[in-house]
């Protein structure tokens, strides 16, 4: 499964770091492309859309699922 958020808030490499280990802590096995200009994160392999959102808001970002 692949899905995209749009991440409000996201600008630089330590952004990036912050979603990468919320994201890594609820769903190790997955994949992380993050996108700085477009301010998108593109999560491939199995997940739980509710559950990876969440670590992203709870690590201070919004966050938007695009399915």
């Amino acid at each position: 499964m692949k899905v995209n958020y749009k991440v409000e808030g996201m600008t630089c490499a330590k952004c990036v770091e912050h979603i990468s280990n919320a994201v890594n802590e609820v769903s190790p096995e997955t994949e992380l492309c993050f996108n700085l200009k477009s301010k998108t994160v593109t999560i491939s392999g199995e997940h739980n859309i509710e559950k990876v959102n969440k670590s992203i808001i709870d690590a201070g970002y919004s966050s938007l699922p695009n399915t």
